[in-house]
């Protein structure tokens, strides 16, 4: 995916390691063919575990540009894997979500 470079990669990873030990989450927007990146809050019950963005976040970012993807960080699985719900809100939304594994120090993409 050419929207997750190298720079998107770092500062998702970077946004993991300041919101650890909760799962950090945020949106990838683009403009003009440049690729940038929301931090958005997790207002989620259970923050390591779970995401979910704050509703004043996603407004913020589709004024910003097109939304290209989610993204969010996994702190503590042995296994980097999408869950069901990961699944679950890329498929509702049509849109790709990245997850970042922090024990794996690896990206994975989810397209339905």
């Amino acid at each position: 995916m050419e929207y997750l470079t190298k720079e998107i990669k770092k500062l998702i990873s970077s946004h993991a390691k300041e919101e650890s030990p909760n799962e950090c989450c945020g949106i990838i927007v683009e403009l003009n063919k440049l690729y940038k990146l929301i931090k958005c809050e997790n207002v989620a019950r259970n923050k390591k575990n779970d995401f979910k963005i704050k509703a004043e976040d996603y407004l913020t970012a589709t004024r910003l540009g097109d939304i290209i993807a989610y993204y969010h960080s996994h702190v503590e699985d042995e296994v980097g894997r999408f869950s069901l719900a990961d699944a679950k809100i890329s498929r509702a939304h049509e849109i790709p979500l990245v997850m970042y594994s922090m024990r794996d120090d690896n990206f994975l993409i989810f397209k339905n």
